[in-house]
């Protein structure tokens, strides 16, 4: 089988260097936005994402701050901020400019989401209670006789908002996210791509395409921009999923998924710990120990094939026993849980509370997942391998700044790995 890098020169050779290639890609990006705003206009804006709008809007506010308050915010950081290296603290402003854009833009989000969002409230009946049932039915009193006034009491309604037909003005907006969503996914990833591209041999033999003047203002853009909307994409969209799941919702989910499976670790790890000195420990160690050699006496009673063995199943037995009663209690907090998530669900302020407080926490794992990501490409700058600061336009770009900072804490370690080894 040819090789992906060969099938493409040929192409590029077959088609004259690729010169036919913008014209094909913009059809192709252009009838995506189109399906897409599509879509948006069937839904409208109150049913579908807004996570590019999001996007789009944070990293415009972040290029504006970094224009006009950049140098400044540096400066001021640069001097105050002391517990900071060196070689760290002239990025420290544009850093601090991108998560400021990132929040200030995400509590506009919520703002916005709160006020034009579809949304469900209980709010007391203004009816009758002894002459409209629950879902406001009057009763037929010649049908049955509702002697039982207790079983009607149920004064609270549901009321929805925002659920019935989109407008006009709805289903354009929507068009329009739904565009800009697709569009965002698109652009970031297309620009990418033509940075890495660039960057290889087949800029000389797609020398059509990469010749093109559209082309080649692209490619100055996607190096000024394409990196720096990646790292604020992850940030803006981790936050939003963290805001979507809510916090009570995430922690019941990790404890499930992964505290399922610490527990039956656990049950089965204790048991051989708690007797491996063969004394009792003290506290809940004492009383693992003192379960197991209940467990063990057990088993010697079954008779002397079992005996020998005796020691070894007991621990299994017991860690079995421990995993099982580990799940309950899991399961019995699960279920707590859910009812919480439930009652949360139902109050607007803590709901509110319960996103703010997940975004947040998603927010931070955001940057944690963009340091590790830097930091690889950090190490492989370090080798020799691959240097992605090849493909950033300038020192004041925010994947500059963030990779310098990587740099200033990776390129020391691994010297002294090195010197270690």
């Amino acid at each position: 089988m040819m090789p992906f890098h060969s099938l493409l020169t040929a192409a590029g050779t077959a088609q004259g260097g690729g010169s036919k290639a913008p014209l094909i890609l913009a059809v192709v990006f252009g009838a995506i936005l189109l399906i897409a705003f599509c879509i948006g206009l069937k839904k409208g804006a109150r049913r579908v994402s807004w996570t590019g709008t999001v996007w789009l809007a944070a990293g415009l506010i972040f290029l504006l701050l970094q224009k006009y308050l950049g140098a400044k915010i540096g400066d001021a950081l640069s001097t105050k901020v002391t517990f900071l290296g060196e070689t760290v603290r002239p990025y420290l402003g544009t850093l601090v400019l991108a998560l400021a854009a990132v929040i200030g833009t995400l509590i506009l989000y919520g703002v916005f989401t709160l006020i034009f969002r579809p949304k469900i409230k209980w709010k007391k009946k203004n009816s009758d209670r002894y002459t409209l049932d629950a879902d406001g039915v009057e009763y037929d009193e010649d049908y049955y006789d509702y002697d039982d006034y207790e079983d009607y009491e149920d004064r609270m309604e549901m009321v929805r908002k925002g659920y019935g037909t989109p407008s006009v003005g709805g289903r354009l907006l929507g068009g329009l996210f739904c565009a800009v969503n697709a569009g965002m996914l698109l652009a970031v990833a297309a620009g990418i791509a033509l940075l890495l591209l660039n960057g290889t041999g087949l800029k000389t033999v797609w020398s059509g395409f990469f010749g093109n003047a559209t082309v080649q203002n692209l490619v100055s853009l996607a190096g000024r921009y394409a990196f720096d909307l990646l790292l604020i994409g992850i940030l803006v969209a981790f936050a939003c999923k963290g805001r979507k799941n809510g916090f009570v919702e995430t922690l019941r989910t990790l404890l499930v998924n992964l505290g399922s499976i610490a527990l039956v670790v656990a049950g089965f790890y204790l048991p051989f710990k708690t007797t491996a000195t063969g004394v009792a420990p003290a506290g809940a160690g004492g009383m693992i120990f003192r379960f197991v050699a209940r467990c063990e006496t057990a088993v010697v009673s079954m008779g002397d094939s079992v005996a020998q063995f005796a020691p070894i199943i007991a621990k299994i037995v017991a860690g079995f026993l421990l995993a099982i009663a580990f799940i309950a209690a899991l399961l019995l907090i699960n279920w707590l849980l859910k009812l919480a998530v439930k009652g949360i669900s139902k109050v607007g302020f803590l709901r509110t509370v319960d996103g703010s407080v997940a975004c947040v926490i998603y927010l931070v794992v955001g940057v944690a997942v963009c340091a590790v990501i830097l930091a690889l490409f950090a190490v492989l700058a370090y080798y020799g391998v691959f240097d992605i600061s090849n493909f950033f336009a300038g020192e004041t770009t925010l994947s500059n700044a963030a990779f310098e900072a990587c740099r200033a804490y990776i390129d020391p370690m691994l010297k002294n790995f090195g010197a270690g080894a």
